[in-house]
Formats: C-alpha cells, sequence, structure tokens
C-alpha cells in the first residue's frame, strides 16, 4: 500500500531523530526524565528510544548526524539557561533537522524503503506536500 510523504516523517523520522537526540542528551548528562520533558515524550518513550525498541529503523547518514548533534547542543545550551524546558525551542530543532533530512537526498531513500509513491524526482518531492 502506498503511503503519503507525511505518514512516513510521522512513523519513521520523526521517532528516529528523537531517538538520536534522546541518545545525546542523555550522554551529556540529561537523566532520562529529563529527557522525556524536554522531549515532550513520556519516560517510558525514552527508555525505548534508549534500547532500540522504538525509532531505530533509519542509520542516518553523517551529514543528518551532525545536524542531530547541533541540535542536541542547542537543546542542551537553551535548557541550561533557563529553568523550565523552552519545548517550542526544542519543537523548533527538531523541525529544523526534519527540514534538513527533506532537503537531502535521505527522504528518497525513505521513500523507496515504505513505498511512497510522488511524481519526478527531479527535486525534493517532499517539499511540497510536508512543511514543518
Amino acid at each position: 500500500m502506498t503511503k503519503q510523504p507525511c505518514e512516513v516523517v510521522v512513523m519513521h523520522i520523526l521517532p528516529s531523530i528523537r531517538a538520536e537526540l534522546a541518545k545525546k542528551l542523555v550522554e551529556d548528562g540529561h537523566s532520562q526524565q529529563q529527557v522525556s520533558e524536554i522531549l515532550n515524550v513520556t519516560p517510558a518513550a525514552i527508555s525505548q528510544y534508549l534500547s532500540g525498541k522504538r525509532g531505530y529503523e533509519i542509520d542516518f547518514d553523517k551529514d543528518v548526524s551532525e545536524e542531530i548533534g547541533k541540535a542536541a547542543g542547542n537543546i542542551k545550551n537553551m535548557n541550561e539557561k533557563n529553568e523550565e524546558y523552552d519545548k517550542l525551542f526544542t519543537f523548533s530543532e527538531i523541525c529544523g533537522v526534519c527540514h534538513h533530512i527533506r532537503e537531502s537526498e535521505s527522504f528518497c531513500i525513505m521513500e523507496d524503503k515504505h513505498e511512497v509513491s510522488l511524481d519526478d524526482c527531479d527535486e525534493c518531492r517532499l517539499h511540497t506536500v510536508c512543511n514543518c
């Protein structure tokens, strides 16, 4: 069955971004509880991200991994400056990574893997369909 591009983003890309962010934030010294608050997901979701039970199916290329690392650093720095976690800032950082993926060839690989059907691949086809 053919999936819409947004479905692939929500079902596969977003969980993988969150999993990588969770790993990096825990490596930077945050507790799983803090990371769940930062990413606005349950502590159980963080546990599953860290154990590889959720968000594990995409191996991001070096460029995307670096973007996720930058986002994690930005989130960490923002949260060190504020007493409360800035969820909108976190959402913005996640959307930035997603936007980066949409502009790279990574999404075309996801399209093939998850049978997303769109016309011509002369340019990133997701731009006209999904926008964070």
